[in-house]
This record gives structure tokens, C-alpha cells and sequence, in this order.
């Protein structure tokens, strides 16, 4: 697993910068059509590895996976970028609000569908499973290449505008500072919040694998509605509000969830379903889970819609892909970290009261500080 996380991550953290400036020089609709073609190309790359027997499945869904990774570092500032092209500032937190939903609930039914054909791949007897998968994959591609070909034209800004580095922290605006901070804390917290649930269901609680999958699920499908409240809260407006009160929902969320589980333990015997867990009386965590994520939905879309507007639309595209350099390498730093200290024998119901933690105290220094530079909505 850490090699695919690994496989995933590792294009945002290094590639990130070139996407940023590739989609400043070039029109981000052409852009986009030439990802997504490329993605189908991958696409292929998997359907063949998907077919394909012994050593030779592993190699190509790897393969795949790289290109899917370069393709997602590179639409990243591409796609963000080309919200304000089209949109008026009142409606980014929609258009943000939508990506969020989208994104995560891609992620929810790829985990699904891995999950539920990961032992017919292992399997060389069974060829429905991976025809069928692979049909799936072929299908999302094209559908995503035919949406790109639908995107307005969105030419470069002119070179004047779009010359020079970024600054440094020191002459920052403020507004940018906050939105980067609230993205990496997005990303961060949501990224270790979904490698810990399963261990916390599995471990603590004595869950079996689709139990393991109920916890992801459910923090997953939260995503969205708290994606919507942001967008709803901010009624046209842009402002770091609805972070802040994100912030501090999910670190209650997570101390609530750190409390609940701090009581139980894994039973001996053989590992219970999620119903049998249910019946033991853990709705009351999976609901901290809904919670979290609900509030995670907060952060997200402030954070993005910030971003967008008080960039200047010369270096619109570099300030995305520098957020997502920072959410890359915040990932990786927490996961190392993760790793670390359940190898030294920490569980994971700790980690999550620390985790937990930070929320209260990023929302204070974040209003202190969005208060102290009198910071303006867009």
C-alpha cells in the first residue's frame, strides 16, 4: 500500500510546479483535452494489465498507476485554474462545492470496485470480474475526454502578467497564506483520517474488512454535504468562516471518536462484520466519522475558492499547484509520521486525539489572523 500511495502522491510533490507553469503558458482547455487523451492512454495500459497473467499484472497496473498520477498533477492547477476563467467570483464556491463531491466520491467507488475485485485479480480463474472492471475504467476515460472537449476556450494571459517568480512567505498576501494553510490542513487531515479508520475498526474494535470499508464509505459520502454547506454558508461570498468552524468540528469530531474508542477493545475470536459491530453499540463513532467528514467539506471549499480569487490571474495556476505541493508533502510527512509511531507501538485511537487537537487551535490562530489583517470577502 505505501508503494501506491507512494506511486500516487510522488507526481504532486515533484511535478506540481511544472503543471502550474504549463497551465499559465498554454490554454487550460486544450490542456485538458490532451490530459484526459493521455489518460485514456493509461487507461489502456491498465485494461492491459488487467488481462494480462503473472508477473506481468503487477508491472502494467503499476505503470498505469504512474500515468495516472503524472495526469492528475498535471490537471490539478488546470482544473482549478479554469474556474475563475468562466465563472464570476460569487459562484466559485459552488463550482468548488461540485469538484470536492465529484473527487471524493470517484474515490469512495474506486475503493469499492477495488475492493470488491482485488481477489478475482488475484484469481486467474475468474475473468468476468476484470473484463468488467476494465470495461468500467474504458468508460470513465472516454466520458472524461468527451467533458473535456466540451470545455470553453480559456487562453493564456498575456506574458507580461504571468512573468516572474511567486513570492516567498515574507510577502505573501495574507488571504493566499490562509488558503494554503487551509488546504494542506484539508488534505492532511482527511488523508490520515482515512489510513487510520480502518486501522481503529480493525484493531480497536475487532471489525473485518467490510467493516473497515462501511468506516471509509461513510467518511467518504460526508464529503459532499459538507462541500454543499460550505458553498451555502458563503451565499455568494468568499470568506474563511466556514474553515474556521470546519476546523473546530473536526478536531471535536475526532477527540468524541478518540473517546468512544478509548473504552473498547477487540474481542477475541475471529474478526465481527459491521453489523455485529453496529449491534456492539459503535453507531455513535460512525457518526464521528460522518462528522468529520461533513466537517473536512468545510475546509475544503473556502480554502479553494480563496485561492482562486485573491490569486492575480497571471500566476492563478502556480498558486494552485503550489497548494498542491504543500497538501502533497504535508501527506506524505503525516503518513511517514503515522507509520512511525504505530510501528513504535502507538494505536490509532491516540493518534486521532492528536490529530484531533489541532483543529481547536489552527481555527484560533486562523481567525486571529484573518481578523488581524482585516482581510476582506470576495
Amino acid at each position: 500500500m505505501a508503494i501506491v500511495g507512494a506511486t500516487l502522491v510522488l507526481p504532486f510533490l515533484f511535478g506540481s510546479t511544472f503543471a502550474g507553469r504549463l497551465a499559465e503558458r498554454c490554454d487550460r482547455a486544450r490542456l485538458a483535452r490532451h490530459i484526459k487523451t493521455a489518460e485514456l492512454g493509461c487507461t489502456v495500459v491498465a485494461m492491459t494489465g488487467l488481462c494480462a497473467r503473472g508477473h506481468a499484472v503487477a508491472a502494467l497496473l503499476y505503470l498505469a498507476l504512474l500515468g495516472y498520477g503524472v495526469c492528475a498533477a498535471l490537471f490539478g492547477p488546470v482544473k482549478y485554474a479554469l474556474l475563475p476563467d468562466h465563472l464570476p467570483k460569487p459562484r466559485l464556491p459552488a463550482a468548488n462545492a461540485a469538484i470536492e463531491t465529484t473527487t471524493f466520491l470517484a474515490i469512495l467507488a474506486g475503493t469499492f470496485a477495488g475492493g470488491l475485485n482485488g481477489s478475482a485479480l488475484l484469481d486467474g480463474r475468474h475473468d468476468g470480474p476484470r473484463l468488467a472492471l476494465a470495461a468500467a475504467l474504458l468508460a470513465t476515460a472516454a466520458i472524461a475526454l468527451i467533458a473535456a472537449m466540451l470545455i470553453p476556450p480559456a487562453p493564456p494571459r498575456p506574458a507580461g502578467e504571468r512573468d516572474g517568480a511567486l513570492p516567498g512567505w515574507r510577502g505573501l498576501d495574507p488571504a493566499i497564506a490562509a488558503a494554503l494553510v487551509a488546504g494542506t490542513w484539508f488534505w492532511l487531515a482527511g488523508s490520515l483520517a482515512m489510513a487510520l479508520l480502518p486501522v481503529l475498526v480493525q484493531q480497536t474494535l475487532g471489525g473485518d474488512s467490510q467493516a473497515a470499508a462501511l468506516a471509509l464509505g461513510a467518511f467518504a459520502l460526508g464529503i459532499g454535504p459538507g462541500a454543499v454547506l460550505a458553498a451555502r454558508w458563503q451565499h455568494g461570498r468568499i470568506s474563511l468562516a466556514p474553515a474556521l468552524a470546519g476546523s473546530v468540528g473536526l478536531g471535536l469530531a475526532m477527540l468524541d471518536l478518540c473517546r468512544r474508542a478509548a473504552h473498547l477493545s477487540a474481542p477475541a475470536g475471529p474478526a465481527r462484520d459491521w453489523q455485529a459491530l453496529l449491534a456492539a453499540g459503535t453507531a455513535p463513532m460512525l457518526a464521528d466519522a460522518v462528522a468529520m467528514a461533513v466537517c473536512a467539506g468545510l475546509i475544503g471549499v473556502p480554502a479553494g475558492a480563496i485561492l482562486q480569487a485573491a490569486s492575480p490571474p497571471g500566476q492563478r495556476a502556480r498558486w494552485i499547484a503550489r497548494a498542491n505541493t504543500l497538501s502533497a508533502a504535508a501527506m506524505v510527512a503525516g503518513a511517514l509520521a503515522i507509520a512511525a509511531l504505530q510501528r513504535a507501538g502507538i494505536a490509532p485511537t491516540p493518534l486521532f486525539g492528536a490529530l484531533g487537537a489541532l483543529g481547536p487551535v489552527l481555527a484560533t490562530l486562523g481567525a486571529a489572523w484573518w481578523r488581524s489583517r482585516q482581510l476582506r470577502l470576495y
